[in-house]
C-alpha cells in the first residue's frame, strides 16, 4: 500500500510542547467502495514539564534566587523540559535572571532536551521606554532599539564569540539596519534579492574571524 510521511509526532516548537493535547498518528484506512476508518494512535516520546517563572513586580536578582529554587526542587529526568519566564521587572534586568545558567542546571539532572520562551519578559526600563522622563517626550525608536538588541546579546551565550559582547551588538545593529532598507522604486524580488544578498555579507563570519577551526 501507499505509505506516508505523518509529518512530525513530536512539537517542535515551544508553543507546540505547551499545548497538551495528546500527539500522535492518525491512521486512515480507506475500502474501495469508498468508506474510511480512522484510528488515532497517541504517542508519548516524552513526559513534559514546566517551569513557570512570573519575573512580574520583583527584582531580577529575585526572580533569579525564584528561578534556581524551582530548577533544584524537582528532577528532571528524561523529561522535555520548557522554561518560561514573562512579567516586568520591578528593577534590573533580565540578563540578571541567569536564564543559560538555569537550562544548564535542569540538563545537568537528566532532561533530555530544555526549551527556552522568554519573550514575555521585560526590564524595569522597559516599562519607562515610552517617556524618558526629562519631560523631551517620546525616546528616540533607534535608541530603543539598540537598547533591546544589547539586551538581548547580554543574555545569549554561543562559542563563536564574534555573535556575542560588543561585536555582537554591532553585528546584530548592522544586520538590523539591513532588513530594514526602503524597497523604493525597485520590484519586490530584486529588493529581495538586495536585502539577502547583504545580510548575508553582514553575516559571513570570514568578515568576522569567525570561519572554519574557529
Amino acid at each position: 500500500g501507499l505509505a506516508v510521511y505523518p509529518g512530525p509526532t513530536f512539537g517542535a516548537t515551544f508553543t507546540d510542547l505547551a499545548d497538551q493535547r495528546p500527539k500522535g498518528l492518525l491512521i486512515v484506512e480507506a475500502s474501495e467502495d469508498g468508506e474510511c476508518r480512522t484510528e488515532f494512535v497517541p504517542i508519548e516520546a516524552a513526559p513534559v514539564a514546566l517551569v513557570d517563572l512570573d519575573a512580574g513586580g520583583r527584582s531580577g536578582v529575585a526572580a533569579r534566587d525564584e528561578l534556581m529554587e524551582m530548577v533544584e526542587a524537582e528532577g528532571w529526568e528524561a523529561k522535555v523540559v520548557l522554561l518560561r519566564a514573562h512579567g516586568t521587572l520591578a528593577e534590573g534586568r533580565p540578563a540578571e535572571i541567569g536564564i543559560p545558567a538555569a537550562r544548564d542546571a535542569i540538563l545537568d539532572r537528566g532532561a533530555l532536551a530544555v526549551y527556552v520562551s522568554r519573550a514575555g519578559l521585560r526590564g524595569a526600563e522597559d516599562r519607562r521606554s515610552g517617556d524618558r522622563g526629562d519631560g523631551k517626550g517620546a525616546e528616540d525608536p533607534v535608541a530603543v532599539s539598540k537598547r533591546v538588541l544589547s539586551r538581548a546579546i547580554e543574555g545569549f551565550e554561543t562559542s563563536q564569540g564574534w555573535l556575542t559582547g560588543e561585536e555582537g551588538k554591532a553585528l546584530a545593529d548592522d544586520l538590523l539596519r539591513v532588513l530594514k532598507q526602503e524597497r523604493g522604486t525597485r520590484k519586490v524580488d530584486d529588493h529581495k534579492e538586495t536585502v539577502l544578498r547583504n545580510a548575508l555579507a553582514v553575516l559571513d563570519p570570514t568578515r568576522h574571524g569567525g570561519g572554519e577551526g574557529r
